[in-house]
């Protein structure tokens, strides 16, 4: 009597596939520690990771538009700030230098931002436990003010709130 059994390269595109897709259900980048973080949408929040890099010039003044306004997001947005393939000391000393104000994580090979399709810095993802949207390219205060505020969060004043990846 002869077993059924799968083929083998079905089996791993099977796999493949199911590990993709938990894949999607989180992202894994590191603290300033070098330890790993977990994130994921949280409950009804829209998590916005704003991927950058310290030699973009155009990001410097991006972080500084969010960072503003982000604080102010309160339970409805959390904002975080992920360095896409920089070395920790280099990522510190710039948000030290530019004051940056967003809680920031690292993705030091930029293996997170590839996996999203990320193409171009900064990059923007919006993401709920329904959707992902992505755009790329920086933004001024106003386009974040009114980006923000499509996603739920009052920037019209109150006071700031620091979120915590």
């Amino acid at each position: 009597m002869r077993s059924e059994r799968a083929p083998w390269p079905a089996v791993l595109l099977l796999l493949g596939i199911a590990l993709h897709a938990a894949a999607e259900e989180e992202i894994r980048l590191f603290d300033a520690s070098g330890s790993e973080v977990i994130v994921r949408p949280e409950g009804d929040e829209t998590l916005l990771l704003h991927f950058w890099a310290t030699w973009c010039p155009s990001c410097v003044d991006d972080l500084a538009s969010l960072g503003e306004l982000a604080g102010r997001c309160g339970e409805r947005v959390r904002v975080l700030a992920v360095d896409a393939g920089d070395g920790a000391e280099v990522v510190d000393a710039f948000v030290r230098r530019h004051a940056v104000r967003l809680p920031v994580l690292r993705d030091p090979e930029g293996d997170a931002f590839r996996a999203l399709g990320g193409h171009a810095l900064p990059t923007n993802l919006y993401w709920t436990r329904e959707t992902r949207e992505r755009d790329a390219g920086p933004k001024s205060s106003e386009e974040w003010e009114a980006r923000l505020a499509a996603l739920g969060c009052s920037v019209g004043g109150g006071e700031p709130r620091v979120s915590s990846p």
